[in-house]
């Protein structure tokens, strides 16, 4: 028997969207040699994602100053950027 309601129902990858959460890179130890191309790769990504929706950022609040300038960096829509403090060991963002 589930703990969900009888409606509750996951959307397929095509339906629309609010936004797109990723997991920003923060554990270095998992990364050491490409952590800071890993930074900027993720600042890239996530100013191409602001550009069409919303994206949602998952990272320690230390952080949040540096990924709002990466993102900007990249030409990134600020305005289309929400910042979570919640750190994670690790960027694969559909197992958490």
């Amino acid at each position: 028997m589930s703990n969900y309601p009888q409606n509750y129902r996951l959307p397929a990858e095509f339906e629309p969207q609010e936004a797109t959460w990723l997991s920003w890179p923060c554990n270095k130890e998992a990364c050491p040699k490409t952590y800071l191309r890993l930074q900027d790769k993720f600042g890239e990504i996530a100013a191409n994602i602001a550009r069409y929706q919303r994206v949602r950022i998952c990272a320690p609040e230390l952080m949040h100053m540096a990924i709002r300038l990466s993102i900007a960096d990249n030409e990134g829509d600020l305005s289309q950027v929400d910042l979570y403090n919640y750190p994670t060991n690790d960027v694969w963002t559909r197992d958490h």
